[in-house]
């Protein structure tokens, strides 16, 4: 059947249909899908562009991927119901990284290229806007609220700001980890320090640390509107906490202890939740859903995620799989609300979306409850009464509104 798809492909290119819609029987898919979905597809798409490692991404009301044909890239909205394109837009250039979903709610999308920023004003809006540039090996930044690609090597990091493209100068030994709509870059160091970066460089401002004594251990990124950072504080063990991008890095939450091996993070394509460690969480709120302690994430939607042998449907308990997963790739990179689970099904020659039917009779969470408790929470060491007296918060002092929206706009160039 996929063979058979290519040349199926062009009749139906100019309807703006895919194949599958086509056949009076669905086309079955060669791999079996996890646990939850049959082999049985809707529709299957034309094939992806080789340059995007099989990128699929739910934004909004459709599935966006980059197509290939004829030796181009397309970027292509689909109807994750049908197949159906909603619209499609060539770019000069192959992608140089991720599509990412931006702006409020997530409902924008950008694409980047070697020398280009494009974005799409909705998910089911053709209209797009793009921005060239110079700059060498600037990469999107991931969890950004809105559009930045950054360059740590030569300090570089572009956003868009007023209808334009500009650039900033990042403090050395920092990364950029977020671009707001004030058109301001925040910038991190890996010691805590953060700055907010406009046409002048904010002064340097230390994340207020959960515990006294506590450590920056990783800047992990921002997931939503909250950039996740984790701490140590010798025998307590790996803390993270939460801090609010849009005000002034304001902490938010603070969870005490993160089992697991706190380096890998997983993010929804949403920005509503992450795994960290063994641990799930709501960003907003730091709220945590506690994983089995051999769970290492192979892929997350915004509504599950799995492991070799577990799924957790969002901030759920975890269920156990009836068999363990072999291959990353008979995971649904998203799911329709019809329940279908969109597969991307990789040969030699190409890749392609499979939408394949759900298990009606066998749901991808009908497992037994996985066994999960919340990790005991080392004690501190005793202290000196010293030792214990509390540090001043050094947070700026002075409340501004630069990021609140309604805000003055600042020049730039």
């Amino acid at each position: 059947d996929a063979q058979e798809s290519r040349g199926l492909g062009d009749v139906y290119k100019r309807q703006g249909l895919t194949w599958a819609l086509q056949r009076d029987e669905a086309p079955t898919i060669a791999l079996h899908p996890v646990q939850g979905w049959t082999q049985r597809t809707a529709w299957v798409s034309e094939p992806l562009a080789r340059d995007t490692d099989g990128n699929v991404l739910p934004v909004g009301e459709v599935v966006a991927t980059a197509l290939e044909e004829d030796g181009t890239t397309q970027v292509a909205a689909l109807d994750p119901d049908t197949g159906q394109t909603v619209w499609n837009e060539e770019l000069e250039e192959p992608l140089t990284g991720p599509l990412q979903a931006t702006g409020p709610r997530r409902s924008s999308l950008s694409a980047t290229t070697a020398h280009s920023l494009t974005i799409w004003e909705g998910p089911r809006s053709a209209k797009s806007r793009t921005w060239t540039f110079t700059e060498a090996d600037v990469k999107p930044v991931a969890g950004s609220p809105v559009p930045l690609l950054a360059n740590p090597d030569t300090a570089t990091a572009l956003t868009v700001h007023d209808g334009r493209l500009v650039r900033r100068t990042l403090p050395s030994g920092s990364r950029a980890v977020a671009a707001l709509p004030t058109g301001e870059v925040l910038a991190v160091s890996k010691a805590g320090h953060w700055w907010p970066v406009a046409e002048k460089r904010g002064n340097a401002t230390l994340l207020q640390p959960p515990t006294y004594g506590a450590q920056v251990k990783s800047i992990a990124g921002v997931v939503g509107t909250t950039l996740l950072v984790t701490w140590t504080n010798g025998s307590t063990g790996t803390s993270v906490a939460g801090y609010d991008v849009d005000d002034d890095m304001a902490p938010t939450w603070h969870l005490k202890t993160v089992p697991g091996d706190t380096t890998r993070l997983a993010t929804s394509p949403d920005g509503t939740w992450a795994i960290l460690g063994t641990v799930a969480l709501d960003v907003a709120s730091g709220k945590p859903t506690y994983l089995p302690k051999n769970w290492k994430t192979l892929r997350m939607t915004n509504d599950a995620a799995w492991s070799r042998e577990h799924v957790a449907p969002k901030l759920e308990v975890a269920r156990t799989l009836d068999s363990p997963v072999k291959d990353s790739a008979t995971v649904p990179v998203a799911t329709t609300r019809a329940g279908r689970g969109l597969i991307v099904h990789s040969t030699d020659e190409e890749a392609r979306i499979f939408a394949v039917e759900p298990d009606l009779d066998h749901a991808y969470d009908d497992g037994d409850r996985a066994v999960t408790k919340p990790p005991a929470t080392p004690k501190p060491k005793e202290t000196t009464k010293a030792k214990e007296t509390r540090p001043t918060s050094n947070k700026r002092t002075t409340k501004t509104t630069r990021r609140k929206a309604g805000a003055t706009k600042g020049t730039t160039k």
